[in-house]
């Protein structure tokens, strides 16, 4: 066999290596990329994205949803990397108070729609203002945009809600603009209870059956409930990570919390705030609020609730930044204790959702307890945020519900407070808050009489086998809160606007909602804070970017990325 002399070769094969690479070409530039995106070029490939997420026992549509989200980008020509984590360790992983310890570019999370937060508030201003990015807290994405915080510094101090609706739209704007995160769905809140053993289970929008006024709303059936133990057990896959209310930031910490201590006002079913533990609140001016403490008041270990409690809880709490609260305290210029009961709460500037977001969320601490306690707590953890969130604190609080025992890992027990100023509405002697360890192991101890009612919602294919058992009702009321996908906007590439926008125009929402949801729940979009069930809040004008993944890569190419020969994305040269 005769060998053909290389040089002859290269020549045999150089017109079709021509023709390919014009083709290559040809074919880049119909796609919008230029010519540096072919090989011979020089790139520096974007390094793999890191997308935290739940377990798929915690939330199997968000852990879908994100491995989902990780093949449309890919698309983009990212390499994804997916990091499922449990709940409580990927809360601390988003929640780095150090920006530059949050060793990650995305992440999937929720911020659950609590009645109180119907204000608009607590998604305008504490997750997107820049000054709770960093060691404030909840701005977890680090945004910071000074227009988007003259914004929502000014909608909280228009007290005109009509007026102030118009700001609200505004930042709603700006937010859809900019996209430090993507609302991927406004799920619809669906639990259920069962019936056979408890009623009056008053549902409330965004939280469902398991809210604040639940010990005053169920009542049990049994027609002997006085001589028995009415026993309300509710089961849940998630268990907090602490009962601390200095260093608590989830859910599932402040749904047991608020049981347990009273704040000076509740928010009820129709979005109102009602005093609480204050038998009167009254707005002197703007900028000034009195506060009638309630008589005949005690905390659970028979001392009495007094305004220096109060005080004292205010106080405490703004001085040591606590984190959580920080954006509802920040407002308070000082609280001043006035004759007959009274407390003065002197603001900085006007705030319109003082009530709601402030009186409504700080529990009151007993000072005879906390002043004493503080000092060793300080000790532990003098200078790092957080560091003692694990450190025992007292348990006392002066609500409807008394802390009795928490079995790690199996339940959280209390008992009814009889000596609690409404004990009377409250028919329930006990509740437990009882683990399991996936969303279907709770739904099985509801259908087995293990549980009383879910914690958590249902899959959307549990749904129809719920309403297969005429001892279970299943309840559906709209969300305040949303689902989101978060971006790092600390760090590259996500700290570009451009590649945010892209990366939002690369998601199919609508995929997202009937494929995962089978239609329980509504379509976000980028920014979009305020749910669909936020009528008067909500800015109907703004809307999802349609899903385009070849017009995001023209986005990209024009702002002057690039993408090499294996069609990984590089960085702008």
């Amino acid at each position: 066999m005769k060998l053909m002399n290389p040089s002859h070769q290269r020549k045999r094969w150089y017109p079709l290596i021509v023709f390919l690479a014009l083709s290559v070409l040809m074919i880049f530039a119909a796609c919008g990329l230029a010519p540096a995106s072919l090989p011979g070029a020089t790139h520096r490939q974007i390094p793999p994205l890191t997308l935290l997420t739940n377990t798929e026992s915690y939330d199997p549509i968000r852990y879908h949803a994100a491995h989902q989200m990780a093949d449309w980008w890919q698309q983009l020509g990212f390499e994804v990397e997916v990091i499922p984590m449990e709940f409580n360790e990927l809360t601390h992983a988003v929640r780095n108070f150090d920006p530059e310890e949050k060793d990650w570019d995305a992440f999937t999370m929720s911020w659950t729609g609590r009645v109180e937060r119907a204000d608009p508030d607590m998604f305008i201003y504490s997750i997107a203002h820049s000054s709770q990015a960093g060691i404030m807290g909840n701005n977890y994405c680090e945004y910071r945009n000074e227009a988007y915080d003259a914004l929502a510094e000014a909608q909280r101090r228009v007290m005109n809600p009509d007026v102030r609706r118009e700001v609200v739209y505004a930042a709603q704007e700006k937010l859809a603009q900019d996209v430090p995160y993507v609302t991927l769905f406004y799920r619809r809140v669906v639990q259920a209870y069962r019936q056979d053993r408890w009623e009056n289970m008053t549902a409330m929008a965004g939280e469902g059956i398991y809210h604040e006024w639940l010990p005053f709303h169920a009542q049990p059936r049994n027609a002997h409930a006085k001589e028995t133990m009415a026993r309300l057990v509710i089961a849940s896959n998630q268990e907090p990570s602490s009962l601390n209310p200095l260093t608590a930031s989830t859910v599932w910490e402040w749904k047991l919390l608020r049981l347990m201590y009273d704040k000076l006002a509740r928010v009820n079913q129709y979005f109102q705030p009602k005093p609480w533990a204050a038998r009167e609140i009254r707005q002197v001016n703007d900028v000034t609020i009195d506060v009638i403490l309630r008589e005949g008041m005690t905390f659970h270990d028979g001392q009495p609730v007094r305004p220096e409690d109060v005080v004292f809880t205010y106080d405490m709490m703004r001085e040591r930044g606590v984190t959580y609260f920080a954006a509802f305290l920040d407002p308070i210029e000082e609280v001043v204790l006035l004759p007959d009961r009274t407390i003065r709460f002197r603001l900085k500037e006007p705030y319109a959702a003082f009530i709601t977001m402030t009186l409504a969320q700080i529990p009151i601490l007993p000072e005879h307890l906390w002043s004493g306690f503080l000092p060793e707590y300080e000790r532990a953890a003098p200078t790092t945020p957080g560091a003692s969130e694990n450190m025992p604190v007292p348990l006392v609080g002066s609500g409807p519900l008394i802390f009795e025992t928490w079995e790690h890992g199996k339940r959280i027990t209390f008992r009814k407070n009889p000596h609690y100023f409404a004990a009377d509405d409250v028919d329930l002697d006990e509740l437990i808050y009882r683990l399991y360890p996936d969303t279907e192991s709770v739904f099985q101890a509801l259908l087995s009489g293990e549980a009383d009612m879910t914690g958590v919602n249902l899959e959307p294919e549990q749904l129809s086998r719920a309403e297969a058992f005429s001892e279970i009702k299943v309840i559906q009321v709209p969300d305040l809160g949303f689902h989101y996908l978060g971006f790092n906007c600390s760090r590259p590439p996500f700290n570009d606007p451009v590649m945010r926008q892209a990366a939002a125009m690369a998601m199919d929402l609508d995929y997202l909602i009937s494929q995962y949801l089978e239609g329980l729940g509504d379509v976000g979009g980028p920014g979009q804070p305020i749910s669909t069930g936020n009528v008067f809040w909500k800015n109907p004008a703004v809307t999802q970017y349609p899903f385009d993944i070849t017009k995001a890569r023209e986005m990209l190419h024009e702002t002057g990325y690039t993408w090499d020969e294996q069609g990984r994305i590089c960085w702008k040269e």
